[in-house]
């Protein structure tokens, strides 16, 4: 398990493509969008965190964390890797349409 000295306080930004806002967000169910943003918060912070943990800090079940990772999945918005998950580049995605 890795671990990050971390200040008391969050100053940073996380950034978020326009294209999530408007092509992704509004179409994800409310666990899988909090989850996404806090997976977003982790990897930019590189938090390495179990699973459970991540399902309690989001006060959801197991079976929620499943699902919502599930439709991040099936969005195209993650990937899985051996170790945890990659962030797909829905920018270069998008440009690859055309």
């Amino acid at each position: 398990m890795k671990y990050v000295e971390k200040s008391k306080i969050e100053l940073s930004d996380i950034l978020l493509p326009d294209l999530f806002i408007s092509n992704y967000m509004m179409g994800l169910e409310e666990h899988a969008l909090k989850l996404y943003l806090y997976m977003k918060f982790m990897a930019k912070n590189k938090i390495d965190i179990k699973e459970e943990q991540i399902a309690k800090k989001l006060g959801i079940s197991k079976v929620e964390y499943e699902k919502a990772m599930k439709q991040l999945e099936t969005e195209e918005l993650v990937v899985k890797l051996e170790d945890g998950y990659s962030f797909v580049d829905i920018k270069e995605q998008e440009l690859n349409k055309t």
